[in-house]
């Protein structure tokens, strides 16, 4: 139901939100900053990254492991802190398998928590993608089309549960 409602807001303010932008002009791309907070990370679909972000929130809501799956873009950065010299490790996830089988290490409590909490308006963007939270997820959207958006980093801090690594491949 939420989806709907959102959906049909955002599709009704839609045409009032609509600006022609030709890229060969300075106005038109100021214009097209001004109504798109994401084009600074690449992303030029405001709309169609709202609705992949709520869907993606309702997924991890429900526990929908397969969906949150089609909502990450491979290959997916799980960064992690470990030993009293907080050293950065970081473990790539290639596949939709090979995330499924480490959901519960990746999608930990927390991470859930800050990505179900996150509100659009207080979205952090820069060349590096889209915030979550404090910085435990960013998002960002593929370069080639179809366009898809979802999850390329997961930031689990420490202590983690990666923090003896066994990555099921």
């Amino acid at each position: 139901m939420r989806k709907i409602i959102i959906f049909t807001i955002l599709l009704v303010l839609l045409p009032f939100g609509v600006v022609y932008a030709d890229s060969n002009t300075a106005n038109s791309r100021a214009a097209l900053f001004d109504n798109n907070r994401y084009v600074v990370a690449g992303i030029k679909d405001a709309l169609a990254f709202d609705i992949a972000f709520y869907a993606l929130k309702d997924a991890i809501a429900a526990n929908n492991r397969d969906k949150v799956a089609e909502y990450i873009l491979y290959p997916l950065r799980v960064n992690y802190w470990v030993g009293a010299d907080k050293k950065r490790t970081t473990k790539m996830i290639y596949t939709k398998e090979e995330l499924l089988a480490n959901y519960n290490r990746i999608f930990t409590k927390r991470v859930k928590g800050e990505i179900a909490k996150q509100k659009l308006e207080g979205l952090f963007v820069n060349a590096d993608g889209v915030m979550v939270g404090s910085g435990i997820a960013w998002l960002n959207q593929t370069i080639n089309k179809p366009l898809r958006y979802g999850i390329i980093t997961i930031n689990l801090g420490s202590p983690s549960s990666f923090a003896k690594p066994k990555i099921v491949r």
